[in-house]
């Protein structure tokens, strides 16, 4: 061996601690080396050509540059041997510290070998989860993910050897080379690691995820991108795309005017195929056309045209993006059948509040909502039925009921408690699993003041702005309902008044710079109790600080949708209340004998109505809040384009008319002079070519555009 491979070979063993050992065999086979050693002496050490021999009584152990990794032995033992471990040790605490041998070797080039290990993190750093998912399977990468914040902080050694050492569990990951492997499941496999078998790839994935997160990079992995994902499938969708293409740009050619039940029939049988297809959000979609088709050919009142042309507009990007190879994996693209649950370990869970929904499609239910104090990010628990299909269920008592865990207390106890959630299961969109097998156990109630909501909690209204643009969906982007959940904290608790042009109570808040903030709750039948609560808190009674809700957009306006009102302590000392289930909470004793009086005296307290604001209607005649804000040549542009469009997919785009050509090319023109290039482009091919897909797609520009104007014009 030349005097350069052995320099490299005692770096490799001087590195080599009890715990590298470990990680290397097992903790029984390095206890037992090292009792071997003890009664073995003095071993014989020969430096040959491409190794160093060792020799025991009865055996011999070959060790070449590459170190135990790569050792061999002559016994019939095969995998790491007790043996191979006894000379590692040997020529760790002798042949190293040079005891013998007289060679005088060169200086190690360290700065090669920790340039190949830092280049080996960094690919772990880059390394995308469908990489990750390939190597370690499914499970091991989500538990590492979940149970993340749950170690204590790793420490990352990236000489002599790359090392992630876990202090609290006690488990080190080590990579026992300074030449790793290039490809990423070679890298992978080289890792050892001091936990069970069982365990390994569990803790591989749990030290690449520390690396990352050393990094700044993304390390919550709630799903696999590309699970099951076959060239077959990606070939179905491809079809299913294309097909799909074909099919909508034949309505447009022939116009939604002229539908037949033939569409109808052609429409859910792409439906199905989409969904056979494993794309489940073009499905829905196709379903809901063929729905508003069938409305208009029965001359339905419900039947809506701009409804159905919005949804082909969209579909049809939909399932042009869905055909492009590139997008093969992209799950968020193609949307999922159903949501998988996976393991989050034991979770640390602040209740936050409840609220009931009803859906129009006949559900209905109730949310809990909780904060994850290690995960800093909101979850969500529901339990729902569809109408009719339950007698015995109702918004009301599953307040009064448990979710379904076990250990559980009633959701009107746990939504204003600390809990620990053990087993814990999530999916994608942040909902924990009501399955039995997550057991709870409560503790003291919940204090808001006392939890760190980060970027999500509010005080100066201009800050929602950033967080409607980020949570508000733009294109085919899908929306994140917990993106738009914010707590905001009110310096002045302003009026109230019920709003009868759009029947909704509405509490106005204002901030520091006293800008206002509306707290809008329509006059619904599940709401109608959130809306006599609001009316019945008192500020100086009720001791709010801040209201839990949902960041909308109405009317180019921000409002809150409120889930909870955060108190300092009420009479009965509540610090969270939920608005539609907790009236009885803040009435006093007397409240019906005060009522009763107020009445009798004629000074019952009247909550003031007004018609809308003086500010929504200005720009009449259009229908839509997407122009709210706009300034008015660029409205006029906007409706006028999207006027034509409309029209010619009504009528049918097979050919423009030359009166549209002619406003088409003029509003080209406009948006050329505006620098919106994407939608004079469109609107250039749409004119070259006179087809209906081009059409489709020049529409499909303007929906962005217009969502775009929506947002950047927010306040």
């Amino acid at each position: 061996m030349d005097a350069q491979s052995l320099a490299r070979l005692r770096r490799t063993l001087a590195a080599l601690t009890d715990d590298a050992l470990v990680a290397f065999a097992n903790r029984g086979l390095v206890r037992r080396a090292a009792k071997d050693l003890e009664g073995a002496g003095d071993l014989a050490v020969e430096e040959a050509e491409h190794a160093v021999i060792v020799r025991g009584a009865g055996w011999t152990v070959t060790m070449p540059v590459d170190g135990p990794m790569s050792a061999t032995d002559d016994t019939p033992a095969t995998g790491v041997t007790r043996q191979i471990v006894t000379a590692t040790m040997y020529l760790r605490d002798h042949w190293v510290a040079g005891e013998f041998g007289t060679k005088e070797l060169p200086s190690v080039d360290n700065d090669a070998a920790n340039e190949a290990i830092e280049a080996a993190a960094q690919r772990l750093i880059d390394s995308s989860p469908s990489d990750l998912f390939k190597w370690s399977g499914k499970t091991p990468l989500l538990e590492a993910s979940a149970a993340l914040g749950t170690v204590v902080e790793a420490a990352i050694s990236l000489s002599p050897h790359l090392a992630v050492a876990f202090a609290e569990p006690g488990v080190q990951v080590v990579l026992l080379t300074d030449r790793p492997a290039k490809s990423l499941r070679r890298l992978l496999d080289q890792f050892k690691t001091t936990a069970d078998k069982s365990e390994h790839a569990r803790w591989v994935m749990l030290a690449v995820l520390a690396l990352k997160q050393s990094a700044g990079k993304q390390t919550l992995i709630e799903d696999d991108p590309a699970a099951d994902l076959t060239e077959a499938i990606s070939d179905d969708r491809r079809r299913v795309s294309v097909r799909a293409q074909i099919l909508l740009s034949s309505i447009a050619a022939s116009g939604i005017a002229h539908l037949s039940t033939r569409i109808v029939e052609r429409l859910r049988t792409a439906g199905v195929a989409a969904e056979a297809a494993r794309f489940p959000r073009l499905a829905r979609l196709l379903s809901s056309i063929a729905d508003d088709a069938q409305l208009q050919i029965a001359r339905n009142a419900a039947a809506d045209p701009a409804r159905m042309m919005q949804r082909m507009v969209v579909a049809h990007a939909l399932s042009e993006a869905g055909s492009r190879s590139e997008n093969a994996e992209r799950i968020d693209l193609f949307g999922r059948s159903r949501t998988n649950y996976t393991p989050a370990g034991n979770l640390e869970l602040c209740g936050l509040g409840a609220y009931g929904w009803r859906t129009a499609s006949g559900f209905e239910g109730l949310t809990a909502i909780f904060w994850d104090t290690r995960g800093r990010r909101f979850l969500t628990a529901s339990t729902s039925r569809s109408e009719g299909q339950d007698r015995m269920f109702s918004v009301s008592a599953a307040y009064q009921c448990g979710l379904g865990w076990s250990g559980g207390a009633a959701v009107d106890t746990m939504c204003r408690s600390r809990l620990t959630l053990s087993d814990a299961k999530t999916n994608v969109q942040g909902r924990l699993s009501l399955s039995e097998t997550c057991r709870v156990a409560l503790d003291e109630p919940t204090d808001t003041d006392s939890i760190d909501f980060g970027d999500c909690v509010i005080h100066t209204w201009s800050d929602l702005t950033t967080i409607a643009q980020r949570s508000q969906p733009l294109g085919l982007r899908q929306p994140d309902p917990r993106a738009s959940f914010v707590v905001v904290r009110p310096k002045q608790w302003g009026q109230r008044w019920f709003d009868e042009l759009d029947q909704a109570f509405v509490w106005q808040l204002h901030d520091d710079s006293d800008a206002p903030l509306e707290i809008r709750v329509p006059w619904t039948e599940v709401d109608e109790s959130s809306v006599a609560f609001l009316e019945s808190l008192k500020a100086e009674r009720d001791h709010p600080t801040a209201i839990l809700g949902r960041l909308e957009v109405g009317g180019g306006k921000l409002r809150i949708y409120p889930f909870a009102v955060f108190s300092s302590g009420t009479a009965r000392g509540d610090k969270i209340l939920c608005p539609q289930f907790d009236q009885a909470r803040i009435c006093s004793r007397n409240e019906s004998l005060l009522r009763r009086l107020r009445k009798k005296f004629q000074r019952a307290r009247v909550v003031e109505t007004r018609i809308g604001d003086a500010d929504a209607d200005e720009i009449p005649d259009i229908a839509t809040d997407d122009f709210a804000n706009i300034p008015p040549l660029l409205c006029g542009l906007v409706v006028e384009l999207d006027r034509v469009l409309s029209a010619a997919l009504e009528s049918g785009a097979h050919a423009l008319s030359p009166a549209a050509a002619q406003t088409l090319s003029k509003c080209k023109d406009r948006l050329e002079s505006l620098a919106i290039a994407p939608v004079a482009n469109s609107l250039s091919r749409a004119l070259e070519t006179q087809g209906p897909e081009d059409v489709l797609r020049s529409a499909y520009y303007l929906h962005v555009f217009r969502q775009s104007l929506r947002l950047s014009r927010l306040h």
